[in-house]
């Protein structure tokens, strides 16, 4: 791996900082040329979707995984060049990464969605600073709940698999978490 620049050209804070603008810069476009490989190359993004099937794409864990990027940064692109398709240049130059996926966030846009330009201008108008985003709500206890038996759930089919008995506590556990849930689904 290479460094973009020679740390003893750094004769100021103002040359360093230069510096760091374009290597942003690149990062910004690297994010989105990434997240647009990701929506070529995995056009269906099916949650829990681990099988490829022939002319719909591989899946986003392994594309994350052939080219070393961590698979929430690259969904996180791949979203990001999707929600600011055809329309890049609307992004304000001092936007970062994170704010680009705050902004999607804000109006509620998940991939499979139609972008609107309401949705749009409103993004714009938070990456401006225009906007701040509503206060978080604290998640409900059985909110907690239910990520816990998607994860029990998700354990009980992963690799290397759980032994026996270890497989058997875990769909207890499940089946406790389901009927809380059911309790309250009602």
């Amino acid at each position: 791996m290479d460094i973009n620049f020679d740390p003893k050209q750094i004769t100021s804070w103002d040359v360093g900082t230069s510096i760091g603008v374009e290597l942003k810069a690149n990062l910004d476009q690297t994010h989105i040329s990434l997240g647009v490989l990701a929506n070529t190359l995995c056009p269906t993004r099916k949650a829990g979707n681990p099988l490829w099937k022939k002319d719909e794409g591989q899946t986003l864990t392994a594309l994350a995984s052939a080219i070393g990027v961590d698979r929430t940064w690259l969904s996180n692109a791949a979203s990001n060049a999707k929600f600011w398709e055809d329309h890049l240049d609307q992004i304000p130059v001092q936007a970062s990464i994170g704010q680009l996926n705050a902004a999607r966030k804000l109006v509620d846009w998940k991939p499979g969605k139609k972008v609107t330009a309401a949705m749009r201008k409103e993004a714009v108008r938070y990456l401006q600073g225009l906007i701040e985003p509503d206060e978080a709500e604290e998640p409900e206890p059985l909110d907690f709940v239910r990520v816990a038996r998607r994860k029990l759930a998700k354990a009980l089919l992963g690799e290397p698999a759980l032994s026996s008995s270890d497989s058997t506590l875990v769909e207890k556990a499940k089946d406790n978490l389901d009927v809380v849930v059911s309790r309250h689904d009602d």
